[in-house]
């Protein structure tokens, strides 16, 4: 959105699916036309884009600490959550790769109880 409040074209792009893999090519592409200070991503509830948006967050956050936690908590979005019941949570597959991948254990907080959050979202 620019100053007046209008919305502005950042790019068209064909594929076959909203998947990750998809939307992280057009955060590439964006990226590398000089898009920057991203400040606020709205969507469709699309699921491609909520994961690259959490899991290049995540990575940026590594590199930029130097370092991987040994846990990372998430707030329940689907694109790290898929369902949370008392006493079990079902990650989503990607996010659990993830993890896999850089060595930390997923945490999930419990929903509806803002004391199992930190104090900085």
């Amino acid at each position: 959105m620019d100053e007046g409040g209008y919305r502005r074209i950042l790019g068209v792009a064909e594929g076959h699916k909203e998947d990750k893999a998809g939307w992280l090519q057009i955060l590439k592409h964006l990226k590398r036309r000089g898009l920057s200070g991203v400040r606020l991503i709205v969507s469709d509830a699309c699921l491609g884009l909520a994961e690259a948006a959490l899991h290049e967050s995540l990575i940026r956050a590594f590199q930029w600490f130097g370092g991987v936690p040994r846990q990372v908590w998430v707030d329940n979005q689907k694109a790290a959550v898929l369902k949370h019941v008392p006493g079990a949570v079902r990650f989503n597959e990607r996010f659990k790769q993830l993890a896999c991948h850089y060595g930390f254990v997923p945490k999930a907080c419990r929903p509806y109880r803002a004391r199992t959050k930190s104090w900085v979202s």
